[in-house]
């Protein structure tokens, strides 16, 4: 949302709490969108350095062996949210879809809740299908 859409965007109707609670209730939903996008983004972008990056899509074992080694790590840096299947699942996100334009658009529709759901969907057809329909 630019500055100008919150400067325009309560109606000059109501009383002066009722359009104070309109924008600060659109700031919030604005800015809860943001970071969702932000974060799933960079979601992707974990799994694709891991992925293309370090692993250069070698096999499972060694895979795991990368994501064992970086949980603690940045779980210590960063703290939760980087556990070892968590990162699992920011790799299979990149591996599923590979397209960084068609994440960055499914990342303004979708919370990475969603996202996360649909990657044991098997096939890229029926994949499809469920995040037109999570849509």
């Amino acid at each position: 949302m630019s500055e100008l859409d919150v400067a325009r965007s309560p109606t000059p109707s109501g009383s002066l709490f009722e359009r104070i609670a309109a924008l600060v209730e659109q700031t919030r939903t604005s800015v809860a969108t943001y970071a969702n996008s932000a974060l799933t983004m960079m979601y992707w972008q974990i799994g694709h350095l891991i992925d293309a990056d370090v692993l250069q899509h070698e096999r499972a074992a060694y895979a795991q062996e990368i994501v064992g080694t970086l949980s603690p790590q940045l779980t210590r840096t960063f703290g939760r949210g980087f556990d070892r299947n968590i990162l699992t699942r920011m790799v299979r996100f990149a591996q599923q879809f590979p397209d960084q334009e068609i994440v960055a658009t499914l990342s303004q529709q979708l919370s990475w809740s969603h996202i996360a759901t649909l990657l044991p969907v098997r096939g890229p057809e029926a994949r499809a299908f469920y995040v037109d329909q999570a849509v």
